[in-house]
């Protein structure tokens, strides 16, 4: 289990807060980007020669080609990791209340990979626990947010990953939190459009429901909840790091929550399984208030980032 609690993934954003403190700006310098890197993703997950390296590097052009960072994330694997951190953090799906857009930075770490980076990283990006295949899929779909069925098909054609069988159902559990996330997004902006839009006309169409979606996602987190009233802890362990995301975004789906009251169930079982096992946190307690929020507000229109804003923080979920 994890031996020390979660650091705090809330952003406080301030209205007098200049460019440098703002979360997601370009304006951060190197030390102040490493610090919320290493806040979002965890003590564990980076580090000594990284967090050095890191620091030492020229940050400020993360809009832009990172191969003239020094040192060179290209040959120096310590800084190509943390950047992937970075990459991770820039992606819309995992910042909850976001302010600012996407740079783009895990596509852009990723074109720097080699053969060699490839081996001694490996397939899986261990602040997550995904496979960097799948987080390769989140990266695409985020700029694809107009294009929502080319985006979506994304996912269903991820052709996965071999792993434990406690990971596969983690990783099942992103896939369809992911396409949740991207139909989510696609009916905020309508209903921002057109306050009076229904559902039926929000401008999705899907072949898969969200129902359906939701019944596989809750399936996959049912299996982990299993496995960790068995065993009592996941195979392996980091695993824990990747929870939140999932649970979010099925947790958003209230009207069909309500009308399964078993998914909602397993849902709470999760949330106690593990978000507070051991008197270990591993969830902002904001999130869960938002989440009960939307809960209480029992639409599937929620706009969580809108209420995230109102509340004046950023919130990472991974």
């Amino acid at each position: 289990m994890l031996s020390q609690p979660a650091p705090s993934t809330t952003t406080e954003i301030h209205d007098d807060a200049t460019p440098t403190d703002r979360v997601g700006q370009l304006a951060l310098t190197p030390l102040e980007t490493s610090a919320v890197a290493v806040r979002r993703a965890g003590a564990d997950s980076i580090s000594d020669e990284e967090q050095i390296a890191f620091e030492e590097s020229d940050m400020h052009d993360l809009k832009g080609s990172l191969a003239g960072l020094q040192p060179d994330p290209r040959v120096h694997l310590p800084s190509q990791h943390v950047l992937e951190v970075l990459g991770v953090m820039d992606m819309p799906s995992f910042l909850i209340g976001r302010l600012h857009p996407s740079l783009g930075i895990w596509k852009s770490v990723r074109s720097l990979r080699s053969g060699s980076s490839d081996q001694f990283l490996g397939e899986i990006e261990v602040v997550t626990g995904m496979p960097r295949s799948l987080l390769d899929v989140f990266a695409e779909v985020a700029d694809q947010r107009d294009k929502n069925q080319q985006a979506e098909d994304l996912f269903w054609s991820w052709r996965g990953c071999v792993g434990t069988f406690d990971q596969c159902h983690l990783w099942d559990s992103w896939r369809y939190a992911g396409i949740l996330d991207s139909r989510r997004r696609l009916r905020c902006r309508y209903i921002a459009a057109s306050p009076t839009m229904s559902s039926s006309s929000s401008g999705e169409d899907h072949g898969v429901n969200n129902e359906a979606v939701l019944c596989r996602l809750i399936a996959s987190l049912d299996a982990l909840v299993r496995k960790m009233d068995t065993a009592g802890e996941l195979e392996p362990m980091f695993l824990n790091k990747g929870l939140v995301f999932p649970y979010t975004l099925a947790s958003l789906e209230v009207p069909l929550l309500r009308a399964n009251p078993l998914w909602k169930s397993t849902l709470t079982r999760f949330r106690s399984s593990f978000f507070y096992n051991d008197d270990i946190a591993i969830v902002d307690e904001t999130v869960l208030e938002l989440l009960e929020k939307a809960w209480e507000a029992d639409t599937e229109f929620f706009d969580i980032d809108q209420a995230a804003r109102e509340k004046g923080v950023e919130l990472g979920i991974f």
